[in-house]
């Protein structure tokens, strides 16, 4: 994440990014040094927040958004991940293998998936108020679906 506060110009804003960044990194810190889950998401939070404000006086669309959206699931897979290692469980045959393949294609899917919203939030289609509130609409009920489709399964 730190490549995204290299362009900045300003020193207020680079500091306000830094200073956005620093609890999502002492979070991170203490998920994994702890064995304790709860700040992961905070930590992706933060890190996301950071980013955001890195955007600051930029009069264009960020084409690397998808890339950083990418790299916070990536880092919040791997620190799930690195916490599960933790239990006492015999692992399987080739158990790290698939999990790894699981991780690279939920990282490469979700920048797959920002990308093509990237792309299609970037065509003009004339900025009437109505196509603006579509546009809402439409982004509200993709989260909407993602969240229901993120949302694990209870066993039975």
């Amino acid at each position: 994440m730190a490549w995204t506060l290299l362009g900045i110009d300003s020193p207020v804003v680079l500091g306000i990014a830094a200073l956005a960044a620093a609890p999502g990194l002492v979070a991170l810190a203490l998920a994994l040094l702890s064995g304790w889950p709860a700040p992961i998401p905070w930590a992706v939070v933060a890190l996301g927040a950071s980013y955001a404000v890195s955007l600051h006086g930029q009069p264009a669309i960020d084409g690397r958004a998808p890339v950083v959206g990418g790299l916070l699931v990536l880092v919040a897979e791997l620190a799930y991940w690195s916490l599960e290692r933790r239990t006492p469980v015999g692992d399987e045959a080739g158990l790290h293998l698939r999990r790894a393949v699981s991780v690279l294609a939920t990282t490469l899917g979700a920048t797959a998936i920002a990308a093509a919203l990237l792309a299609v939030t970037s065509v003009p289609l004339g900025g009437s108020v109505t196509w603006d509130a579509f546009g809402l609409a439409s982004a509200a009920a993709a989260v909407a679906l993602l969240a229901l489709l993120s949302q694990r399964q209870s066993p039975r």
